[in-house]
């Protein structure tokens, strides 16, 4: 490889870089090359890029299962939001807690990833905050702190990025972002009188309890039943 074309390898890098940082849309490809993008991804992708600006509030995605909502909307976009603002408190509720730990663990395998330091090497994920704690990391919260400007070590952000079960409590500091991901982990529970009344009264009871004026929402349901969560969602 000639000079010349070592400094055009580069700026190229150079570029991918600045625009995975900016968009999901650059973000995905970057985390994993072998990604296979369909249209439908791509629409999915420039709305949570909206969403992450603040242009959208609430935003409710519906897809089948394995489709890729939730690798797209939960493992990829929470540290994509968290690199783009470090601040940030972030929750995700799913149906069990084995997915909720499974996404845990998703998210903090991409904010360790080589790919993702490129990005954003100046997040770091549980770690010794200088000389003020010791943060959490553990399967059911990831607290994010920043490197210090100027200096050595890093500082608590106060961000987080919180997985929970909707069986369990959904208590401490309210989110900025609420990420829903599936209430339901199958046709038998969507069909449920009681399984359908008992998530309505946890949204409004539970989730809403830890949201602020200006908290965002994402829904990622599969529409298993008209009167699931989704469905009262978008009558009321």
């Amino acid at each position: 490889m000639t000079p010349e074309q070592l400094k055009r390898k580069i700026q190229l890098e150079m570029v991918r870089i600045e625009l995975a940082k900016s968009s999901m849309e650059y973000f995905v490809p970057y985390m994993n090359e072998r990604y296979e993008t369909e249209w439908f991804h791509k629409y999915v992708m420039q709305r949570l890029d909206a969403f992450e600006r603040g242009e959208v509030k609430k935003l409710m995605i519906s897809m089948p299962p394995q489709t890729g909502k939730s690798e797209l909307s939960t493992r990829m976009f929470i540290p994509f939001a968290i690199g783009r603002n470090p601040y940030r408190k972030v929750a995700v509720v799913s149906y069990g807690q084995q997915l909720s730990s499974s996404f845990n663990r998703d998210i903090k395998g991409n904010f360790n990833s080589t790919e993702y330091q490129n990005l954003f090497p100046d997040i770091m994920l549980g770690t010794k905050a200088g000389d003020l704690a010791v943060l959490e990391n553990s399967l059911e919260k990831i607290d994010i702190a920043v490197k210090v400007e100027g200096g050595k070590g890093f500082k608590s952000t106060k961000g987080f990025v919180k997985t929970t079960a909707v069986s369990a409590p959904l208590t401490g500091t309210p989110v900025d972002i609420l990420v829903i991901d599936d209430l339901y982990s199958n046709m038998d529970e969507a069909q449920s009188d009681t399984i359908r009344e008992q998530r309505w009264n946890w949204f409004y009871s539970v989730a809403n309890s830890r949201l602020h004026n200006n908290s965002q929402i994402v829904f990622l349901m599969t529409r298993w039943h008209e009167d699931d969560l989704a469905g009262k969602l978008m009558k009321a």
